[in-house]
């Protein structure tokens, strides 16, 4: 998608797998890209909910009912610098651990 619409947009932000990705860049046409951003949430859940709960649902095949998970929370995401012309000249990724 980031190589469709290089030069049309001022980024294509993806996320899914909930774990960042390492390849942030601008393309060529000034479009601003990176694969997954990152989640966030809670690192030491499952998809931000307690793991007990992920881990008994998947052993036990049955319905669980989910709590998110309060443990070493954390932000993932990424600052863009655009021009005027709104194309992008710079991405960085954040990637911070909450404080406390």
């Amino acid at each position: 998608m980031g190589w469709y619409l290089d030069g049309q947009v001022t980024a294509v932000v993806g996320t899914h797998t909930h774990v960042p990705t390492a390849d942030a860049r601008v393309l060529p046409g000034g479009t601003a890209y990176i694969t997954d951003v990152g989640m966030t949430g809670p690192r030491d859940g499952v998809i931000g909910v307690k793991r007990e709960q992920a881990i008994e649902a998947l052993a036990t095949q049955m319905p669980v009912r989910f709590e998110t998970s309060e443990h070493n929370p954390w932000l993932n995401g990424v600052v863009i610098r655009a021009t005027q012309r709104r194309r992008a000249d710079a991405i960085e990724q954040v990637l911070l651990p909450a404080a406390g």
